[in-house]
This record gives structure tokens, C-alpha cells and sequence, in this order.
């Protein structure tokens, strides 16, 4: 029967009342027109025949779970608990190293078991037959270029294919981007791969290097023959593991570097996209949400980053700047964004109360005035009810909320001893209505209104003032990537055997959502700062440390080094 036909039929079954018939045509003209359907199971049919054994063999099924929770030790910043419905990756790995070789498990029909390498052309096609109905390759080393670069390379790299992929083309009707959360989820495993790959090859093609003091060095050289194996100890790049927390720390560092050259920053500003922006909505299809488009959403946002840059530093709206920094992130949130830290020249400094008035408010904006102004801080700037209000709020810990929300009235603004301003919050009885409670000026988080009002999005600016301040500023911005705490286990309707409430028993995982693997796969920068540093080493005398390629070292050719 034709396809018309067979979604008819299937359509009329008494099981299948309440399924939409699109859907059967579109999984009877799979199994006509895309070969891997036919030679390959399909994993429901796999799950089907297992539950029939089970029931044959007596035997009760259990299924796996995997739960996300936080632990009172971890750090709330990164394990925070996702509060978005997104697809995500998660993944085991030391210093943010994607560990492994990776591989799918596919069930032949009439043989058995199968693993396919992820450089395999056939990994996507049968991974996701519904976006690549025809069984479409995907890439693969040997994948040429059909058009010549600039460079001698003749072969697609996987980066460049998976970009390639993600950016809608007039005319042109993308599966990719229209398939809700399978298209998150073909992101994070397309950035997964381009992870495994990147360092599978440097870990194959780059040569060993190792690390030693000089001292460590002289004494192997001068030693005998017999030695346990090659001097010093294998090492790895730092910059391979771009994120990790060895990584984070050096930048940290850096950024402190700032400001024994510059001084203390003054400004610290949090921007975060916005799902309302019309640059989004308005390339939206029918039905779609921003959430499941995070190519869409990660191109404005940039955008719009660099907007802000432009506003930032060549307009000094905030003053004219001398040093910045700024780190990106993707807080299990649904939506990216950045913490920047600026340092102003000197007679752009905040020094009184009249001067911050001025460039920053923590209040409601009149809305008789300016109405266009009151909608946009209502929307975007006022903290969400915690507290005894809403006590499972994301910022509460231990019963307090740790923005210290909500906040005082205050006739005026002052330097408070901490290094933070106590801003003007004025009890004029303007409120705005969130999740049924009414939120005064002591729930606003503070702003500019320029930029609030140009970029219509969170845009937090608030003052540094003492130098402890900036030091937990700095770290907040460097505390590193996304991590979640995971716990695995079977549900066991025995009362006799507990799930053991262990730290051992959670797994430390990293957690990356689609719009930062369409970052990452698209090669935005993670995070930026004005100046360039070099590192210099702090060591005794005979203890600075030597990189040197593995067998380069041999006691027998090369004269001692000396020491002092």
C-alpha cells in the first residue's frame, strides 16, 4: 500500500485513536525510503521484546534513574538545580576532559549488537532518522570540501560541518531547527563529538611532553642507568581544557593582575538574553519557542553583546573605560549571559551618592512619565518572590535568600561597609504585580536605564566599592563551568534495601545545555579582557620548571645542568 494508505490503516487501529495520522505517514515513508530503517531496529521494537521476556522469564524490570539534586558542600553558583526544560549533555570527566571513545550501539536485523564509531558517516543518520529521513551521511575525516578555502586544507572539519548545519537558509526548509527538543538534543551531541574528536586527536598526534625542575633534571642526567622510567611527568596543555578549573583559576589570576596595574574595577554588570526580544520572536515558526532554538538564540545574543561592547567602550555610556573583563555562562536557566567588570579613568569614578544616583536606580520608574520604562523594569528587573513567599526559590539557601532580596527602603544612597552600595529605594508606593504579589522598590534590582531601556533585558549594574568586594566579584565570574550532581540508581520496592544517602554515591558531572553547545560549536568567546598577560614563575633557585619532549633527556649524551 501507498504511504496515504498505510497511515490510514495504522491510523484507524483502536490502539492508535488519539495519534496523529501525519505521524504514521512519516514513519511508513521512513521505512521506504531510508535503508538504515530497513536494516537496522528500531529501539521501541528492541524495548518491546525485552518487556516480553521479562514477562515470560517471571522477571521484574526495573528501570535506571537518574535524578539531579545538590548537596548542602556543593557550590550553588554551578550546581544549581536546572529550573528550564532543556535537553543537556552530561558527562564524567576530569578537568572538564571529555572522556573516551565515543560510540553508538545499533541492533542489526537478523545479526545482533553492532557499535558504530562517532567518526562514522552512518553515527547521525542513525541517531536521528527523523531529522535525516533519507539517511543522509554525516561527517566523516574524509569529508572534502566542494568549495576551495584559503588554506591548503582540503577536508571539512567537524566544526565547520555542524556550523554549516545550524544556520537557516531562505528558501531552504532546515529539520534541524524545527524538531523542538531533538534539536537540542542533536546539538549537545554534535558538540559532544566535536569534544571527543578535538582531543582524541592531540592526545594521538602531539608530541609527549613532560614537565621537571631543573634540579630534578641534573640529578637524572648525572644519576646511574637504572631509572623507573623518563623524567618528570607526562603532561597535557592547560589550554586544551579551555573552562576547566585549573583554567578558570589562571584567569582569575589574570583578571587580579588588573588590578594592581589599573586599580580595583567600579562597575559590575550581569546582561542576559531575553527570549522577548523581537530579533527572536520574529524568526520564530508557527509553534516554535525560543528555547528550542538555541542557534537562533545564541546568534542574537551575541549580537547583542556587541552592541553592548560598542555601547561600553567606544561610547562610555558608564564612562570611559581603561579595563574590562567579562566571562560568559549558561546557568541551567534556558539563556546565556555575561558578567563584566569595568575599570574606569579617574574622573569617570562613582565617588558620592549624587554621582551613582545618577548612572544606576533601584526603583520603579513613574509610569504616567515614562510608561515605556516602568513595562521594561517590570518584565526584567525586579527579583522574584523568595523567602517566606516562594521558599524553593532558585537564590534561597539556608531560609535566606542570597541576594539579600528583599532589600530596605531608603530615602538615599550610601556606601555600605561591605563594599556594596545600599541604592535609594524610596517607599513611594509604586508596585508591579509578580506570580500574584505585589513587589515595591525593596525587589528592583538595580539598573541603568539607557541601557535597560535599549536593550529591553536583565541588565544588573551595579558598584564596587571596597577592595574584598571586587576579590568575590572576580571569583564569581571565574567560578567556572555548569556542573550537576547526579545520583543512579533502580527503584527497589523491597523496604529492605535503602538507597544509601552517601556523598560517594552522587556523581560529579558536567552539564552543558544547547544554546552553549551552539556557542562552542560556533566559536564565541567564552570570555575576554582588555589587557594580555604573561605569566611569569615564582621558584626557588634549581626549582623552575623545564618543558621538555619525552626522549629528549638522556644522561648519557647531554651535559649536566647547572644548578645555582
Amino acid at each position: 500500500m501507498d504511504t496515504e494508505e498505510a497511515a490510514a490503516e495504522l491510523a484507524g487501529r483502536d490502539v492508535n485513536r488519539e495519534c496523529d495520522r501525519a505521524t504514521f505517514a512519516v514513519l511508513h515513508q521512513l521505512q521506504t525510503v531510508n535503508l538504515h530503517v530497513q536494516a537496522y531496529r528500531l529501539i521501541d521494537e528492541v524495548a518491546r521484546e525485552e518487556e516480553q521476556r521479562a514477562i515470560e522469564a517471571q522477571r521484574l524490570q526495573r528501570p535506571v534513574r537518574m535524578v539531579f539534586c545538590q548537596l548542602n558542600s556543593d557550590d550553588h553558583r554551578q550546581y544549581n538545580v536546572a529550573t528550564a526544560k532543556e535537553v543537556a549533555v552530561v558527562y564524567v570527566g576530569s578537568d572538564e576532559e571529555i572522556p573516551g571513545e565515543g560510540y553508538v550501539v545499533v541492533y542489526e536485523r537478523g545479526q545482533g549488537l553492532r557499535t558504530i564509531s562517532y567518526l562514522n558517516r552512518l553515527c547521525d543518520p542513525l541517531s536521528y532518522p527523523i531529522l535525516l529521513p533519507r539517511g543522509e551521511d554525516g561527517w566523516h575525516p574524509d569529508m572534502e570540501k566542494t568549495v576551495a578555502g584559503n588554506n591548503r586544507r582540503t577536508r571539512v572539519t567537524e566544526k565547520e560541518f555542524y556550523s554549516y548545519l545550524l544556520f537557516a537558509r531562505t528558501g531552504t526548509f532546515n529539520p534541524l531547527l524545527h524538531a523542538g527538543k531533538l534539536s537540542q538534543q542533536y546539538v549537545v551531541g554534535s558538540w559532544l563529538k566535536i569534544g571527543m574528536n578535538h582531543l582524541n586527536y592531540l592526545r594521538k598526534n602531539q608530541k609527549e611532553l613532560r614537565l621537571d625542575t631543573v634540579r630534578g633534571l641534573h640529578d637524572y642526567m648525572i644519576g646511574d642507568d637504572t631509572h623507573d622510567g623518563p623524567p618528570g611527568r607526562r603532561i597535557i596543555p592547560a589550554a586544551i581544557f579551555t573552562g576547566g578549573p585549573r583554567h578558570m583559576i589562571a584567569q582569575y589570576q589574570d583578571a587580579m593582575s588588573n588590578v594592581s596595574n589599573y586599580g580595583k574595577p567600579d562597575i559590575f554588570l550581569t546582561f542576559t538574553c531575553s527570549s522577548n526580544w523581537r530579533e527572536i520572536q520574529n524568526n520564530l515558526a508557527g509553534g516554535q519557542s525560543a528555547s528550542n532554538r538555541p542557534d537562533l538564540v545564541t546568534l542574537v545574543f551575541n549580537l547583542k553583546l556587541k552592541a553592548l561592547c560598542h555601547e561600553l567602550l567606544p561610547k562610555n555610556v558608564l564612562g570611559e573605560v581603561v579595563a574590562y573583563i567579562y566571562v560568559a555562562e549558561f546557568q541551567k536557566r534556558g539563556f546565556p549571559h555575561v558578567h563584566m567588570l569595568l575599570t574606569t579613568k579617574q574622573k569617570w569614578k562613582l565617588n558620592n551618592a549624587d554621582q551613582i544616583d545618577q548612572l544606576i536606580s533601584a526603583e520603579l520608574p513613574d509610569p504616567d512619565s515614562d510608561p515605556e520604562l516602568f513595562d521594561i523594569v517590570s518584565k526584567n528587573m525586579i527579583h522574584r518572590p523568595c523567602g517566606n513567599l516562594n521558599p524553593t526559590s532558585p537564590c534561597m539557601r539556608d531560609v535566606v535568600c542570597t541576594k539579600r532580596f528583599p532589600k530596605s527602603f531608603r530615602s538615599d544612597t550610601s556606601l555600605n561597609v561591605d563594599g556594596y552600595p545600599d541604592y535609594k529605594r524610596r517607599d513611594d508606593e509604586r508596585y508591579v504585580t509578580c506570580r500574584g504579589v505585589r513587589m515595591d522598590n525593596r525587589s528592583v534590582v538595580p539598573y541603568c536605564a539607557y541601557l535597560t531601556r535599549m536593550f529591553e533585558a536583565h541588565t544588573n549594574v551595579g558598584i564596587c566599592a571596597l577592595i574584598h568586594a571586587v576579590k568575590y566579584l572576580f571569583k564569581y565570574g571565574y567560578k567556572g563551568p555548569d556542573r550537576a550532581r547526579i545520583h543512579i540508581y533502580q527503584p527497589n520496592n523491597d523496604a529492605a534495601e535503602t538507597v544509601r544517602d552517601e556523598i560517594e554515591a552522587y556523581i560529579d558531572a558536567r552539564y552543558v545545555c544547547a544554546p552553549e553547545a551552539v556557542h562552542r560549536i560556533l566559536g564565541f568567546k567564552m570570555h575576554g579582557r582588555s589587557d594580555a598577560v604573561q605569566r611569569l614563575q615564582v621558584h626557588l633557585p634549581g626549582f623552575e620548571a623545564l618543558t621538555f619532549k619525552a626522549g629528549a633527556v638522556n644522561h648519557k649524551h647531554l651535559m649536566p645542568l647547572k644548578i645555582g
